[in-house]
């Protein structure tokens, strides 16, 4: 199977800026943030749906030091294996942590049976 990752955000809110200047996400279809990028985003504009082109993503997450938003939720799925158990300790950045960046990295990695 090759493995993909089909995301989605029902909630995204950063601080609002015309360049993205302030707070924002960046994602990247690959292990770190040299893989392509698919997108910067910030404000209320909830990114597109989308799949990544490999098993792995790069979700980095730049915060000023100034106005708090509620932040983003990213939903995502295997797509050769369907829904992913949640998890039950995902990872989240706690509330006031302005003026940092953050890196999250999502990895699908195959079953033994899955390799022929």
């Amino acid at each position: 199977y090759h493995h993909l990752i089909n995301y989605e955000f029902p909630v995204f809110a950063t601080e609002s800026h015309v360049s993205c200047g302030f707070d924002y996400l960046r994602l990247y279809d690959g292990e770190d943030t040299s893989a392509r990028l698919i997108g910067t985003y910030c404000g209320y504009n909830i990114p597109p749906p989308g799949t990544s082109t490999d098993h792995t993503m790069t979700l980095y997450f730049h915060s000023d030091e100034y106005y708090d938003e509620i932040g983003f939720l990213m939903n995502w799925n295997d797509t050769s294996q369907g829904d992913i158990p949640d998890d039950p300790n995902p990872p989240t950045v706690p509330p006031g942590l302005c003026g940092q960046d953050f890196v999250f990295i999502l990895k699908i990695w195959h079953r033994e049976e899955d390799v022929l």
